[in-house]
């Protein structure tokens, strides 16, 4: 009952990410609902609930649209980054989570880029595009992560029951 609960959230967060949130872009940037859950959810139940929440995610991601295993890839890799590093962080979790989101969207964002440079030889865009790409995406996702963080809370709550 408790993974139903989890898959069925995180198909939940999934689909509101392309109904909802991809119709609010700016300069063709948007939130990345899936990164955020994914963050929050390292931040708060650790590293083994990061790595699987980012793995569900990016599985569903590419399942349902995207270039194969890269959003999964990405995903539970950084799911286990923050999940590792928030340990070795002082501060409480909800002091620890928006600065989580910020770090996680640059984390991720490079780690996109390696993926799609290495493995599937896509080129890069110019550094200032980069750059105001990455920018627009740390100020949606560091907006909505406070929003989030208690619904993650209360769905991880629900899962452990």
């Amino acid at each position: 009952m408790k993974a139903i609960k989890f898959i069925g959230f995180l198909l939940f967060v999934y689909l509101f990410q392309i109904i909802i949130v991809s119709r609010f872009a700016f300069f063709g940037v948007k939130a990345d609902l899936p990164l955020i859950v994914t963050t929050l959810f390292a931040v708060t139940y650790g590293t083994e609930q990061g790595f699987l929440t980012g793995f569900a995610l990016g599985f569903i991601q590419d399942m349902l649209g995207g270039i194969i295993y890269m959003n999964t890839f990405s995903r539970a890799i950084l799911g286990f980054l923050v999940g590792t590093f928030k340990e070795s962080v002082l501060g409480t979790e909800e002091t620890v989570a928006v600065s989580a989101v910020l770090v996680a969207t640059v984390t991720n964002f490079l780690i996109e880029l390696m993926i799609l440079f290495y493995f599937f030889g896509k080129p890069m865009a110019s550094p200032l595009t980069l750059l105001i790409t990455l920018l627009i995406s740390c100020v949606f996702n560091s907006i909505l992560s406070p929003v989030l963080y208690p619904i993650v809370r209360y769905t991880g709550r629900l899962v452990a029951e």
